[in-house]
């Protein structure tokens, strides 16, 4: 059953970096159980999201570093994830985008090759899928 002790052990895993599928082998709960959970606890599923906005705005400061040191491969990620700035439009807000779509142009390759350049472990999972596919 995925109680509140389990749900909070499951954020703090997410927060870590875990994917939801890492942290379900993790703590030997089927993905279904969670898919479960967050769909019937709505508190569970805000806090997931809040999770994921999180993580996706660490990316996008660590993105934004390394373009900023130099990095063209950052830099074409940033141009591509935020689109360039014309003198005439305003200043975006996080209210005016989704997070989720700034990454809608980039490519899986091409998100890996980041994490490579600026020396971002990635999860074990993942890591094991590359090395398959590659």
């Amino acid at each position: 059953m995925f109680d509140a002790e389990c749900q909070s052990r499951f954020i703090e895993l997410l927060l870590r970096g875990a994917s939801p599928f890492g942290a379900c082998q993790q703590m030997g709960i089927s993905y279904i159980e969670f898919l479960k959970a967050e769909r019937e606890n709505a508190t569970f599923h805000k806090a997931c999201e809040d999770v994921h906005v999180a993580l996706t705005r660490n990316v996008l400061a660590a993105v934004y570093r390394a373009a900023m040191e130099g990095n063209t491969t950052a830099q074409s990620l940033w141009l591509k994830a935020c689109g360039p700035v014309d003198s005439t439009s305003t200043a975006r807000g996080q209210d005016s985008y989704e997070l989720e779509q700034l990454f809608d142009h980039v490519t899986d390759d091409e998100l890996v090759q980041l994490a490579h350049a600026l020396d971002v472990g990635l999860p074990d999972e993942v890591e094991s899928r590359l090395s398959q596919a590659g």
